[in-house]
């Protein structure tokens, strides 16, 4: 499976993490769901999906009640 993450995005948004790092802003639904499920297969991380709140693409959190 190819890593998504590294794919270059022109949209950008200014939503942080809890670390107060951008978080990375993913095109659509499919490429965040993808990036969680490489998450979940390489590192056993439990990431879910959800809608960026300024409304230019998508997000990843381990906080299960966020999305």
């Amino acid at each position: 499976m190819k890593n998504f993450s590294t794919s270059l995005s022109i949209r950008r948004c200014s939503c942080c993490g809890k670390n107060g790092k951008l978080k990375k802003l993913y095109p659509d639904y499919t490429t965040a769901m993808e990036n969680a499920y490489y998450a979940k297969e390489t590192r056993k991380a439990i990431l879910h999906v959800y809608k960026c709140p300024e409304g230019l693409g998508y997000h990843l959190t381990s906080n299960q009640y966020q999305y």
